[in-house]
């Protein structure tokens, strides 16, 4: 059988919704749960396909400043102490923000143009298409960052 026949019907009468804390929700007790991140992957609305669900998670890593927002809204929620808001940086917006997060750190304040196109690769920014022109551009939204 291929992988792009097997049908998934979720068993509704199984199905949970619980109110935890996460501590308990990265507790082995729910380790072989799966999370709405792991759906993700076999939806296909969400060009996920049943490869990339047994892949999981760690190989199909996705990006946006949706998730990154959303990470930061929940750990000034629920891990406030180790959380703090920094507003002297000007972080370029949409990928290239994430091509800066990706590419700028006190270890690499001035990446080469081959860890540009990785980074592009890894994060969807222009994959396959960096041209000097678009890496120049990137440098250039990423001067104040």
């Amino acid at each position: 059988m291929k992988l792009s026949e097997i049908k998934i019907t979720p068993l509704l009468d199984t199905l949970r919704l619980e109110d935890i804390d996460d501590a308990t929700y990265f507790s082995e007790k729910f380790s072989n749960y799966i999370s709405n991140s792991r759906l993700s992957l076999i939806n296909p609305d969400q060009n996920g396909c049943p490869k990339d669900f047994f892949e999981g998670l760690s190989k199909h890593v996705k990006f946006s400043d949706s998730l990154l927002f959303g990470s930061a809204i929940h750990e000034l929620v629920l891990q406030p102490d180790s959380f703090f808001l920094v507003t002297t940086v000007d972080r370029p917006t949409a990928k290239a923000g994430l091509m800066a997060d990706e590419l700028f750190n006190p270890d690499h304040l001035v990446p080469t143009d081959e860890a540009i196109i990785a980074a592009s690769d890894k994060v969807d920014y222009y994959k396959g298409k960096m041209t000097s022109k678009k890496i120049n551009d990137l440098k250039i939204k990423c001067i104040d960052y």
